[in-house]
């Protein structure tokens, strides 16, 4: 099982890593999105980011603008960082799965993307596929 964390803003691949509040955490297996679970990250600090990570055994993280000196730390962990990818996370996972996912890339929408269910919840923007 491969755990994927993406960084949330709406229902979208959040642009900037580490400035929202939820981190979506899909679980992959055999080529199928198996499910997710979101994360509050609230104001973990830069130096927190990469043992976090770590800690939930995430194997994947696809963002949109990162600090160069976090994304070294990050990899250097073992985790893969896909880099400024801009769209749907359910695009992005969506093409991590097809093997299309690409640095510096902006996803659109497809039929072939996953269903993603977000929780209703009071957060900003509370949303629900």
């Amino acid at each position: 099982m491969m755990r994927v964390a993406v960084p949330l803003f709406g229902q979208e691949v959040s642009p900037r890593f580490g400035c929202g509040g939820e981190l979506l955490i899909a679980s992959i297996e055999n080529g199928t999105l198996q499910g997710t679970e979101v994360e509050r990250t609230g104001e973990l600090s830069f130096p927190q980011w990469p043992t976090f990570l770590a800690s939930l055994n995430v194997a994947v993280l696809i963002c949109g603008g990162i600090h160069h000196d976090l994304l070294r730390e990050i990899e250097r962990l073992g985790i893969k960082v896909y880099w400024g990818v801009i769209g749907p996370v359910s695009q992005a996972l969506a093409a991590l799965i097809d093997g299309t996912l690409r640095n510096d890339q902006f996803v659109g929408r497809s039929p072939k993307a996953p269903m993603i269910t977000f929780p209703d919840d009071d957060r900003a923007g509370g949303h629900s596929a």
